[in-house]
């Protein structure tokens, strides 16, 4: 149930086992609140993986588990705080930006009906639609429609947006301030 091509909980999205990983991590700092709240997961496991309909028939993912999203923030949570001591920021923006883009490719190819909603998938299918059928189909359909124009403004709007966040990032930590 956990690892299933068919809707397993962190087949289907990976950053919930980061989160469970934060939890565990919690263990050291506060026993009680992590025990409690890994109790509460382990118990949401059996009882959702006792049932015939575990898999939640043709929703997307998981579903059963969209109401044990506290503990997993929890989690996430701690797991940011303590990375954020030994990683860098933009590592762990990029680790953001891969997880959020593998759930969305998820959900693109679910909708476009290339996982089957009722079975499971076959990971190399699924592999070669994340990282060749979609980016194809995102150019084909979104960026090459696009004006010369408005792919300026766009790639113009992101790099300020990324000089925006170095100087703050740089303020923050006594860095020169700017004339």
């Amino acid at each position: 149930m956990l690892w299933s091509t068919n809707k397993g909980l962190f087949a289907w999205h990976p950053v919930l086992l980061a989160a469970t990983a934060g939890l565990c991590r919690l263990w050291a700092r506060d026993r009680l609140l992590a025990a409690a709240l890994l109790l509460a997961l382990a118990g949401r496991v059996y009882v959702v993986g006792s049932w015939d309909y575990w898999h939640g028939m043709v929703g997307f993912g998981q579903r059963f588990f969209v109401d044990c999203a506290p503990p997993f923030m929890v989690g996430l949570g701690v797991l940011l705080e303590v990375l954020a001591r030994r990683v860098r920021w933009r590592v762990l923006a990029g680790a953001g930006v891969a997880l959020a883009a593998w759930n969305i490719g998820l959900f693109v190819q679910y909708g476009l009906g290339l996982i089957p909603r009722d079975s499971g998938f076959a990971w190399p299918d699924v592999l070669y639609n994340q990282f060749v059928f979609l980016p194809r189909l995102a150019w084909q359909r979104v960026i090459a429609p696009l004006s010369p124009w408005s792919l300026l403004v766009i790639a113009s709007a992101g790099a300020l947006l990324l000089l925006w966040v170095g100087w703050r990032r740089s303020r923050a930590q006594g860095g020169r301030k700017p004339c």
